[in-house]
């Protein structure tokens, strides 16, 4: 018999673009739509404007008038708000975590707790309510590097690390009129982030990817949400890899189904690699971003398919084919990044870009009536190159990077370089 599956994406970045891409080209998607959306996911589905996506009655009411079959909670606000959880209880398919699984990643003293609970390997941390005694923590610890992160992240200032304890003290300070705020020792090693789709009781692991949070190259500047992701690693050994999975991946999952946080959708791990091994700094469960633009494009699978295993809990019989390629994802941020967001500005894009073994994916941007693509924020396009290797990949990237001008424009020049493959 054949099936036709029509889909709601709840978000408007790359990342809600590259899951529409890839819904896309499923031969059982008769409808494809994206709330809010961008220009870039007009060019493949319709986009719906008219909705607040965070308002799981409204998401509810959509999905009911659009007949829709699979609902993919791809924002945090939307977990946060319940979205998934009135999604199931009116009988339409989420593709997402439950507001209470995303305490694992709204609130990083629950996530760390529940780490300790299933001895999960993870960075060490101080906490504190109380500015007095946060500073007073602080000051004997003059030009120490340390990293002081939100408890609850919140819009894009959510970690600040420095030598500057001024600075440092000044940030908490801030951050503890609404928050709690956690400090940690830096340290050194390269990021690594693992995301596997889940079922409630199966899961299937994507190939590992690594981000980029620092603006500037060579790890420099400011964090930022994102300015770039390679997948897969190469560096990264069998045996570490192995730990990973033994002391780290199938602990949370398990801990997972003993804590009643099991939903359909996909979790995601951020590690830090030392030479020691891995630790854990913190959950996720959604794609990350850029992570899901180096991802998804390696995936053969139908993705429609995938979407109807997850919701029947299938996943342990479904077989995933991967592509064998590398792929490079640079994104191109507006001017003032991160610390303020641009003003809209418009867009050129190369007429014949992308072409082969590149991919555009908007971020931050949208269409006025006068047909012109605009600027809309502050990471506003990820290009991804397709390659044998990482080094190939990111020729294609940044080849890709040359099609796409608008004033402010700016990007990191050295995205996968200290992967490349001797």
């Amino acid at each position: 018999m054949e099936v036709h599956v029509k889909v709601l994406i709840l978000g408007s970045g790359a990342k809600a673009h590259a899951m529409a891409w890839a819904l896309d080209k499923s031969h059982l998607i008769t409808g494809l739509y994206v709330a809010p959306g961008n220009s870039g996911t007009a060019e493949i589905a319709e986009n719906i404007d008219s909705i607040n996506p965070d308002d799981p009655s409204a998401v509810v009411e959509l999905c009911k008038k659009l007949s829709i079959d699979h609902c993919v909670v791809g924002t945090a606000t939307a977990q946060h708000s319940g979205v998934v959880e009135a999604l199931v209880e009116a009988g339409i398919n989420a593709f997402g975590a439950t507001s209470k699984a995303a305490q694992l990643e709204q609130d990083r003293l629950y996530a760390r707790s529940f780490m300790q609970k299933y001895k999960i390997p993870t960075t060490a941390v101080e906490d504190f309510s109380e500015f007095d005694q946060y500073k007073q923590y602080m000051e004997p610890h003059q030009g120490e590097h340390l990293v002081v992160k939100r408890n609850r992240p919140f819009s894009n200032l959510n970690v600040f690390d420095s030598t500057d304890t001024n600075r440092l003290i000044e940030f908490g300070r801030q951050v503890l009129e609404n928050n709690t705020v956690l400090v940690e020792q830096f340290e050194t090693g390269y990021n690594l982030t693992i995301s596997a789709f889940i079922d409630g009781d199966n899961h299937i692991i994507l190939p590992p990817a690594s981000d980029y949070t620092k603006a500037l190259d060579n790890d420099t500047g400011a964090i930022t949400n994102g300015m770039g992701a390679i997948c897969p690693v190469p560096i990264l050994s069998e045996k570490t890899y192995s730990k990973i999975l033994t002391e780290i991946i199938e602990p949370t999952f398990e801990g997972l189904k003993q804590e009643g946080l099991s939903y359909k959708g996909v979790f995601f791990f951020s590690l830090l690699i030392q030479e020691s091994g891995a630790k854990l700094t913190s959950y996720h469960v959604k794609l990350g971003n850029p992570e899901a633009q180096v991802i998804l494009p390696l995936i053969k699978s139908d993705f429609g398919n995938l979407l109807r295993a997850i919701e029947n809990g299938t996943l342990g019989q479904f077989h995933l084919e991967l592509s064998n390629k590398s792929a490079v994802g640079v994104v191109i941020a507006g001017e003032g990044y991160p610390e303020r967001m641009p003003e809209p500005v418009v867009v050129q894009i190369d007429s014949v870009y992308p072409q082969r073994n590149s991919l555009l994916f908007h971020g931050a941007t949208h269409k006025n009536g006068d047909g012109h693509v605009y600027t809309n924020g502050g990471r506003c396009f990820t290009v991804v190159g397709i390659g044998d290797n990482i080094v190939k990949a990111n020729t294609h990237a940044y080849d890709g990077i040359q099609r796409i001008s608008f004033p402010g424009a700016w990007n990191r020049k050295d995205i996968g370089n200290k992967f490349f493959e001797e």
